[in-house]
């Protein structure tokens, strides 16, 4: 059975015309720690084969800071002599280097985390001079990539852990400088060694077919709000594909052989035009393949196969959800060798299941290639090597890119037409629908009809092309949350009012209005003492309405099959009260059994795990300091008696709480089990596990903090 992986590299174009400089490094950043080490580590495994997608986009910025002088707002605070620093560089710092995944990329490091408590929040009067070469120093070491880090002078930093100089910055800075230097390089030659397949997407990554007419958003979901929304320019589509080709051609010497369409997003005109260009293969999710055969749930044999599209000479290739989210938002929490022989093993269930018709099968597993790696202890190398060494040595499995054609021996089954639909959802609501991204959608097209009406001969400014861009309309409004986004906006505006300056004209009102976006609260506390029926259905909503919340969100990543999507929770006299909202029908279906748990990290350390019908007390040691979200939420213990060596109070035991699992998850847990009284802090997550593993856990990393209310409790102030 035929497996095709295909790792998505993309970061969007932070340049702001301006300041004359990138706004912000992320392109720089993951090159040195993941794009380098997704490099490397193929190239360690020539014998498995795979496919690389790279922007266009991308790699105009990675050619941009690989020279010498390049500008970076906040690179060059990070570079300049920790006492040269002045009052506009030092909040400039000191807003960005801890907004990180801190599991992963603080607390494993003392002195990082030691900086993080002393400098996280303060006024830069209070900063030293050596605490501020510290904070630099580390910045640019928790961006090093698991190859960078084996370097010895490297590794030697990571031993010296502070009070390091500023040759010392400066060793750092050219050690990850030329890490970013060799990523394309290093792409080139595995393309050229021919294991590897790099292909690329439109330019700037838009939304090909809403950019060809927004109206497609309809078809995929006719109940979407567009409002007054019109945008379709599908010349602008087409240049976005046919830029990315020059520029694939430009580094490459080549033509590529296919297109990820960003965000998976298909429709038959999208797919019409990649054929016309000469694309060979593009590819989507499954779940756009289900709406387009009109079948759910799709077979094995329907889903693990590439189909010929049309009569355009174009092969479209279906994303396995399950397998492709675990990777991107489950095996973070694992540990790396049970991961890699969970995907084996999966794979071969597919393979016994399609039986004698294997052999024409094929599975896509196809995700992004930066962002989970954040989530991963180790960056996800464990996993990577131990996965593609097992890729190679399982019987019965043979990796390919989605470029070989040649591949498959009969004639592909034809699909005459697609549903439009992306990744998410087989639709665009990510990026269409919402009020806020219908506004940057106005935006957008009153400039871009402007400029068609006002100067019709004037060629289109590369910075509205870079305005079409998806990630704008992924940021704005509900669905994706960021720290940056009112700065995202204004870089979204910026190219909009600098494309058309370029073009002699002037930006229009709906421009210069300035105007924050708002989301929806991650975080809302109780209003008053309550006590709720446990029943696990949804029909006693009014139980709950006094309740807090703490709803899940997506950065940089959007996960598809979230199991917890929002707890509710609050207190009476004696109890504290917990309800879980989210998949579970699908917990309920699971052939393994599931348990919920609840993990309390303060005023004591334990959990309290429901499963089989049971409510119990299990001992817990707490998260080791630095934990990932794997360790903190610790792993349950076997069925059966508890270590005889074990405290009696460590004991498992019986609570004395309630649970209930139907369409919701609630339980009842008596305070005085929690070891919780008025005024104390009570710090509590909650997660799914099947066996040792978590499979969901809301918050991601960390925990809600709550003050165990008095009995006259009638409103307080909790945090997250």
């Amino acid at each position: 059975m035929k497996v095709a992986i295909l790792w998505h590299m993309h970061q969007p174009s932070y340049w702001e015309a301006d300041l004359g400089k990138y706004r912000y490094p992320w392109a720089y950043l993951h090159a040195a720690r993941h794009y380098h080490m997704m490099g490397l580590v193929a190239r360690e495994h020539p014998e498995v084969a795979m496919t690389i997608n790279v922007t266009p986009v991308l790699m105009e910025q990675l050619d941009d800071y690989s020279k010498d002088d390049f500008k970076d707002e906040l690179l060059d605070v990070v570079r300049k002599p920790a006492e040269a620093l002045d009052s506009e560089d030092l909040p400039r710092l000191l807003d960005h280097v801890f907004k990180l995944h801190v599991p992963t990329m603080i607390a494993p490091f003392p002195r990082y985390r030691e900086l993080k408590n002393l400098l996280d929040g303060t006024r830069v009067k209070k900063v030293r001079e050596d605490e501020l070469r510290d904070l630099q120093v580390w910045y640019l070491l928790t961006w090093t990539g698991p190859h960078l880090r084996q370097r010895p002078e490297i590794s030697e930093l990571f031993k010296k852990g502070k009070g390091f100089s500023e040759a010392d910055k400066s060793l750092l800075f050219a050690a990850t400088h030329q890490a970013v230097r060799e990523v394309l390089p290093v792409y080139r030659e595995l393309a050229q060694r021919g294991r590897v397949e790099v292909s690329t997407t439109p330019y700037f990554h838009p939304i090909l077919p809403l950019l060809i007419d927004c109206e497609v958003a309809r078809e995929s979901r006719p109940n979407v709000n567009m409002g007054d929304v019109c945008f379709r320019y599908p010349q602008d589509a087409r240049w976005h594909v046919e830029e990315a080709i020059r520029a694939y051609e430009g580094r490459f010497g080549r033509a590529p052989r296919g297109m990820w369409p960003a965000e998976g997003s298909v429709s038959n005109a999208a797919l019409g035009l990649l054929a016309s260009c000469g694309m060979r293969w593009a590819a989507t999710d499954e779940a756009v393949l289900s709406r387009s055969l009109g079948r759910f749930p799709l077979s094995e044999e329907e889903k693990h196969r590439p189909y010929a599209y049309a009569d355009s000479g174009l092969r479209v290739y279906f994303r396995d959800r399950e397998l492709s989210d675990r990777i991107g938002f489950v095996y973070s929490s694992w540990d790396p060798r049970h991961a890699a022989e969970d995907v084996i093993a999966r794979l071969l269930g597919i393979r016994e299941r399609l039986g004698r018709k294997e052999s024409q099968a094929c599975v896509s597993v196809i995700l992004d290639g930066e962002n989970p790696w954040e989530y991963y202890p180790d960056s996800g190398i464990g996993f990577l090597t131990g996965l593609y060494r097992r890729l190679a040595s399982t019987p019965g499995l043979e990796t390919i890119r989605l470029g070989d054609l040649e591949a498959f021996d009969r004639k592909l089954e034809r699909l005459p037409s697609v549903v439009p639909g992306s990744w998410i959802d087989a639709n665009f609501d990510t990026w269409i629908g919402a009020y806020e991204k219908n506004r940057a959608w106005a935006c957008l097209g009153t400039a871009r009809h402007k400029l068609a009406m006002e100067a019709p001969g004037v060629p289109v400014p590369r910075e509205l092309y870079r305005a079409e861009g998806s990630d704008w309309f992924w940021w704005l409004g509900p669905g994706h949350d960021t720290p940056y986004e009112a700065s995202y906006e204004n870089l979204f505006r910026t190219n909009l009012i600098a494309g058309l300056a370029k073009a002699g004209l002037e930006a229009p009102p709906i421009l210069r209005v300035e105007r924050r976006i708002v989301h929806t609260p991650l975080f809302q506390p109780p209003l008053h003492l309550f006590t709720p029926r446990i029943t696990g259905r949804l029909g006693n909503y009014y139980d709950w309405i006094a309740a807090g919340f703490y709803r899940s969100t997506d950065g940089t990543t959007h996960r598809g099959n979230r199991l917890l999507e929002r707890l509710r929770f609050g207190f009476d006299a004696s109890r504290f009260y917990l309800r879980c909202e989210g998949n579970f029908e699908a917990v309920r279906k699971s052939p393994e059994e599931v348990a919920l748990v609840l993990e309390i990290h303060n005023p004591r350390n334990l959990r309290m795990v429901y499963r089989g019908g049971r409510l119990e007390i299990h001992p817990w040691n707490g998260p080791a300091e630095g934990a990932s979200p794997a360790a903190q939420a610790g792993s349950l213990p076997e069925r059966g008696p508890p270590a005889e060596s074990a405290a009696t109070e460590l004991a498992v035991a019986p609570s004395r709480g309630a649970a209930a699992v139907g369409s919701v998850a609630e339980a009842a847990v008596p305070l005085e089990e929690l070891g919780a009284r008025p005024s104390d802090f009570l710090d509590f997550a909650v997660s799914l596990r099947v066996a040792k593993d978590a499979i969901d856990r809301l918050p991601q990393s960390g925990y809600i903090s709550v003050s165990v209310p008095p009995g006259d409790f009638g409103g307080e102030n909790w945090s997250v």
